[in-house]
């Protein structure tokens, strides 16, 4: 079955939460959105690796504070990759203005890349589930009582077997790019983990990262390295 809009959730025991949602546009572009949770602080910007260093340099384009996260990913099928605001008309904006962009593969060349990592931990301050859109899909993961935190980790190609043939235990979307004959196949390997990132907590606050445009065959080159990034927590400080 083909997709346009895939809610992600984490179901644990009779719970279920929302914790972010994927829609194709009419043109096949991909939209990555956290609507879900509300953190204290947010930032979301451009992230450069540094060449021969262990060291991440992070620049922040817009930043909120106790409020959901109010901008977007953007990943398109020329490879464009953009921080969008959420609602550009509310600021009075055209629907193409982004607030920053890297370039990446263009969807024509993806053979079971890497796109999109999301990492959450806090799963009870998620939204709780509720149907409301009929044209939505909801792709559900189960997770254990003791689980901490939860990785979801995308990869994109133009067959199945590009996918499976990397992955062996992901699921599959098809994402239907009506302007294109064949979808854009998505496979999403979700990890749960029973140790937090951050070891002086409990696991139990609210934390979000999503990295994108970080593209797997570029991890050893010599070059600085950029991609976009999201990053929210529920404490004082980042």
């Amino acid at each position: 079955m083909n997709y346009t809009k895939v809610n992600f959730l984490l179901r644990r025991n009779s719970i279920e939460k929302r914790i972010f949602k994927l829609i194709a546009d009419k043109k096949g572009d991909l939209f990555i959105s956290f609507p879900y949770c509300k953190p204290n602080l947010f930032y979301a910007g451009l992230a450069t690796m540094l060449a021969n260093k262990s060291k991440m340099e992070l620049n922040p384009v817009v930043e909120g504070k106790d409020c959901e996260i109010s901008v977007k990913l953007s990943y398109h099928s020329d490879g464009q990759i953009h921080i969008k605001p959420e609602n550009n008309a509310q600021l009075n904006q055209p629907l193409s203005y982004k607030l920053t962009e890297v370039k990446g593969t263009p969807f024509i060349y993806l053979k079971g890349d890497h796109i999109l990592t999301v990492d959450v931990e806090g799963f009870e301050h998620f939204k709780d589930f509720v149907p409301k859109k009929k044209d939505e899909i909801y792709f559900g993961f189960e997770t254990p009582v003791d689980a901490k935190r939860f990785k979801f980790v995308f990869y994109a190609g133009l067959s199945d077997e590009q996918i499976s043939g990397k992955f062996k235990h992901c699921k599959i979307l098809s994402v239907t790019r009506p302007s294109e004959p064949s979808p854009l196949k998505i496979g999403v390997f979700f990890t749960p983990f029973k140790e937090s990132l951050d070891k002086d907590k409990d696991g139990n606050n609210l934390s979000l990262y999503s990295l994108i445009g970080l593209q797997s065959n570029e991890v050893n080159i010599k070059n600085d390295l950029h991609f976009l990034y999201v990053y929210a927590k529920n404490n004082e400080a980042i």
